[in-house]
């Protein structure tokens, strides 16, 4: 069974070793997602500040953030139960904060906790909240840094899948400096991530592809340079969706 998840609980914070016997899972990309968290759910200053100012003048998005990481991060690491491991929710759950500000806002002033999050369904998740209703534009270098950062935390999860075959090319590498380039390159051809469609689904479709635990081809490629930025940047819809390495009867269905 999964290990039950509560908002707040020591359990959270307990050593990581406990939870990925298999696996050394690094404070640097931990810190990435948490970054990531933090950055979408500081977005509701530039939303409805001042609907929601005494709300959000008591909250703290990057404490949530690490609240809401260190449930996915013990959610993606208790044994596993009968069920389909849970871990496949990390990039739908990134992505939609990204877009949804009603979830960003229930999130970040506690209406839906950790676990509650975690436990919600994909298809009530996106059924509740669409993944193209952000509903104003943010200014460009704020939804740029956030999809910089979604990208950096999926590239910065190789150190911890690949074999001793490319631990000196990725030790060389540095994810933070690879998810800026190949936003940049994204940018420069897609222009700024709106909620209008095809634009918004290319960045999802991308940022979920490069997040999505069973691309870790796809996440060597990128961060070593095997798949170029430019190379992301020109292809297809078609392409990219060839990109996707995971069962397709697995749950998470491009966004």
């Amino acid at each position: 069974m999964n290990t039950p998840l509560t908002a707040g609980d020591s359990t959270l914070e307990m050593n990581q070793e406990i939870y990925s016997p298999h696996e050394t899972v690094t404070t640097e990309g931990r810190d990435r997602i948490r970054d990531c968290i933090a950055r979408a759910l500081s977005l509701l200053s530039e939303e409805d500040y001042e609907r929601y100012k005494v709300s959000f003048k008591a909250s703290d998005p990057s404490k949530v953030a690490a609240q809401v990481e260190a449930a996915l991060f013990l959610f993606e690491h208790s044994p596993p139960d009968d069920d389909k491991p849970l871990e496949v929710k990390r990039p739908v759950l990134l992505d939609t904060l990204r877009r949804n500000k009603d979830l960003r806002r229930q999130v970040l002033f506690g209406e839906i906790t950790p676990k509650m999050l975690l436990n919600m369904p994909i298809a009530e998740l996106r059924q509740k909240y669409p993944a193209n209703s952000r509903q104003i534009l943010l200014p460009p270098s704020r939804e740029r840094r956030v999809i910089r950062l979604c990208i950096a935390g999926g590239l910065s999860k190789v150190s911890e899948e690949v074999d001793e075959r490319y631990m000196d090319s990725v030790n060389a590498s540095d994810p933070s400096k690879v998810g800026a380039q190949v936003e940049a390159a994204l940018f420069k051809h897609w222009g700024p991530d709106e909620t209008m469609e095809p634009v918004a689904y290319r960045y999802s479709l991308l940022i979920t592809l490069i997040n999505n635990p069973w691309n870790k081809d796809l996440r060597r490629q990128v961060l070593l340079g095997e798949i170029t930025p430019e190379m992301l940047a020109n292809m297809s819809l078609a392409e990219m969706q060839q990109l996707n390495t995971w069962p397709e009867d697995d749950p998470v269905i491009l966004i």
